[in-house]
């Protein structure tokens, strides 16, 4: 365990938390978790969520989330988390209130530094990990409150323990928070077991979109508003959707090219990899970023234009010719 020692001090006084502008079970624990961390400590904390998606709702009581902080509040510190550049905080990091320090802890490899502060170690298997020895660092006694969010971050980003990232560390700091009171049943119950009909009717038309090229090696799935729209749901139900085109035999890599809610000719592409082909490389190549087996970025442009531009990068930088 390597906590820099300069980021304890922080954890006390007025702190606002904030992640990316889609958060995942990494962002959303981790932010909770640091939240419950800087209130046992005695100070005050506040978490910014634009969208926060219902399977994370049992996280949501005890603490004072928001879904834009207001401009003129004054904090002692600014936490972002699970966050790889300062644009993909919702509205950017400058529509956050000023603060005297701007810390940064992120496990991605692909970023662009932008705090005064920053821990990043791209070895953890989840931003949660890191916050969890962080806990330790700083003497606080893990609870319930800082544990039950914390395995979620780490439950989720791990693939539920089964992605090559898992290793000691991750199961040391997962023992850890079981014994103080993290739920496994209740997280797995809560995030994969309480799926809404129209997400799953949302599913079944994206799984109709499937599209496997490059001798069946890589394939891509998309979603628009207008499939959402027809079955009454909402793009952010469209979480792990990326999988299913993964786990596909001989795939060795999959994407998902998914509408922007609010802008028509922006797609919001997703990358997962088996391991054998890096797609933060090719995140990359579109001004995103992220893991070697899990990464993103935004591409403007007509929905087949940006899908046939994908397939391209990936036969290029993945060698999949």
């Amino acid at each position: 365990m390597n906590v820099p020692a300069n980021l304890l001090p922080h954890l006390s006084g007025r702190v606002l938390i904030a992640t990316h502008a889609t958060p995942d079970g990494d962002a959303v624990g981790s932010a909770l978790g640091l939240a419950a961390i800087v209130d046992s400590l005695g100070g005050r904390s506040q978490v910014v969520f634009p969208k926060l998606p219902g399977v994370f709702d049992y996280m949501r009581s005890g603490h004072d989330i928001v879904e834009r902080a207001d401009a003129e509040s004054t904090f002692d510190a600014v936490f972002i988390v699970d966050c790889g550049s300062a644009q993909q905080v919702a509205d950017g990091v400058e529509s956050l209130p000023a603060a005297p320090v701007l810390v940064v802890i992120d496990h991605h490899r692909t970023r662009e530094p932008f705090g005064q502060l920053e821990w990043v170690d791209p070895t953890a298997s989840a931003t949660g990990v890191l916050i969890g020895e962080l806990a330790l660092a700083a003497g606080v006694t893990l609870t319930p409150a800082i544990a039950r969010p914390l395995w979620c971050a780490i439950l989720t980003d791990t693939g539920s323990f089964r992605y090559s990232s898992t290793d000691g560390r991750t199961l040391r700091v997962g023992a850890l928070l079981l014994e103080a009171g993290a739920n496994p049943w209740e997280a797995a119950q809560s995030i994969y077991e309480s799926l809404e009909a129209e997400r799953q009717r949302l599913l079944g038309l994206c799984l109709g979109t499937l599209d496997v090229r490059c001798d069946g090696r890589v394939a891509s799935m998309h979603i628009t508003r207008e499939m959402a729209d027809a079955v009454g749901a909402t793009m952010d139900q469209s979480s792990g959707f990326i999988n299913y085109a993964r786990s596909i035999a001989g795939v060795e890599i999959a994407f998902l090219v998914r509408q922007d809610e609010e802008i028509a000719d922006l797609w919001r592409v997703a990358f997962r990899s088996r391991g054998t082909h890096p797609v933060d490389a090719v995140a990359a190549r579109f001004g995103g970023g992220g893991h070697r087996n899990a990464a993103g970025c935004r591409i403007t442009g007509d929905r087949d234009e940006v899908t046939n531009r994908v397939f391209k990068a990936i036969d290029e930088i993945g060698g999949l010719r």
